[in-house]
């Protein structure tokens, strides 16, 4: 049978001879252990399932947002990670840090976790869009093209007295333009 666990928005699933589920949420990390803890487990699937609830960060979604918006500032600019708030806010962090974990993410590098889903995110449908309203709120401009130059980047460009010029250089993955 499977032992299931669902930890911080994890779902992970041990075979075991009798089956019962743990769920997980930010407060119950020590009965979680103490389930995984129990002689139903054998001892590998104990050992794999109390080191996979000790690499979970219960507030990576408030820590990784909070890194890669405030944080960085003993960076030069060159090595920030930089995202739109407009972007991120549409990440669904939870599923990329489920990913993130399975692959063999450290769950409390926030750095490491911060540069995957910069890499992975997928490119929300509407990114034309969430990206108007960011350049018109910064700047008072609307890209009337968008130029797709390599891999996630597009040259904006804006009408400046008649004709269309190039404005900014946009990543339709995370939002972040710059001139």
């Amino acid at each position: 049978m499977k032992k299931k666990f669902i930890i911080s928005g994890l779902l992970m699933t041990f075979m075991v001879g009798l089956g019962t589920t743990y769920y997980y949420n930010r407060s119950n990390t020590k009965d979680v252990k103490s389930a995984v803890s129990s002689s139903l487990i054998s001892s590998k699937i104990h050992e794999k399932a109390l080191l996979a609830v000790s690499n979970i960060n219960p507030n990576i979604e408030k820590q990784v947002k909070d890194y890669i918006l405030n944080g960085q500032q003993n960076l030069p600019e060159a090595k920030k990670i930089k995202w739109s708030k407009t972007f991120l806010d549409k990440v669904d962090i939870n599923e990329l840090y489920s990913k993130y974990i399975a692959s063999g993410g450290n769950g409390k590098d926030v750095r490491g976790f911060a540069e995957y889903i910069t890499a992975n995110a997928p490119i929300q449908s509407n990114w034309k869009d969430l990206f108007n309203e960011d350049l018109s709120s910064i700047y008072g401009e609307k890209a009337v093209k968008l130029v797709h130059l390599d891999g996630d980047f597009y040259q904006a460009y804006v009408n400046k007295d008649g004709k269309e010029v190039r404005f900014v250089v946009v990543s339709a993955r995370t939002g972040y333009f710059h001139g």
